[in-house]
């Protein structure tokens, strides 16, 4: 490990404030067969990399703060994507929103990224000028308001597969897509391609949401 964010956060608070996917709902719903199931039509013929930021349709990355928000940044980050696929324009997403309003999820106590797009079916999504983040969940209310709504979520669907190249070919299919990590050991991160030497524990410990947006060798 090296210096770091987080080299004054103790490995307790580190969990409590950014490890905070609902796995639980996740496997819960992926067993009730409550969405549509994604896979990518072929595997074959992938380029050896592929990144999206190459081809401008990924926003700046942000930061989530003292808030257990990474399933509504993850969301975020996906319809920003689809916003600029779509229309070539950037529009930076409100994850306050989906922290205040999408109350099948838990604000900054986590959540997941497949109630939010549940949600995103059901209402729109407003933009973060509109409705800015404030890294808080306990001194905000809902304030949606559906005038101002800039987009909506038609279909969604969740993978659930490990396998790099189902990864890999629904990523160039489909665009950015949301993912689930072990993040703990983020908590050592200091730069360049991350290969923690503990990764054995990644299959069986995922905690915390990201945005997928290439792949490559190095």
């Amino acid at each position: 490990g090296a210096a770091n964010q987080f080299s004054d956060v103790s490995q307790e608070e580190f969990r409590a404030k950014y490890l905070n996917l609902d796995v639980e709902q996740i496997r819960a719903m992926k067993e009730s067969g409550a969405f549509r199931e994604l896979h990518p039509e072929t595997t074959k013929d992938l380029p050896e990399s592929f990144d999206w930021r190459e081809k401008g349709v990924v926003t700046p990355v942000k930061s989530q703060g003292d808030c257990g928000s990474c399933w509504s940044f993850a969301t975020a980050a996906t319809m920003e994507s689809q916003y600029l696929l779509k229309t070539n324009k950037t529009l930076i997403m409100s994850e306050q929103q989906l922290i205040d309003c999408d109350k099948r999820n838990k604000g900054c106590r986590g959540g997941v990224m497949n109630k939010a797009y549940e949600y995103l079916m059901n209402n729109g999504m407003m933009s973060a000028e509109d409705y800015p983040y404030e890294e808080n969940d306990e001194e905000t209310q809902c304030r949606y308001q559906e005038d101002k709504a800039v987009m909506k979520v038609k279909s969604w669907g969740l993978s659930g597969t490990q396998d790099e190249e189902e990864i890999k070919a629904l990523l160039i299919e489909k665009g950015p897509l949301s993912g689930a990590v072990n993040a703990f050991p983020l908590m050592f991160y200091a730069g360049g391609i991350f290969d923690p030497w503990f990764d054995f524990l990644c299959p069986s410990t995922i905690n915390h949401a990201i945005t997928i947006v290439g792949y490559g060798t190095d």
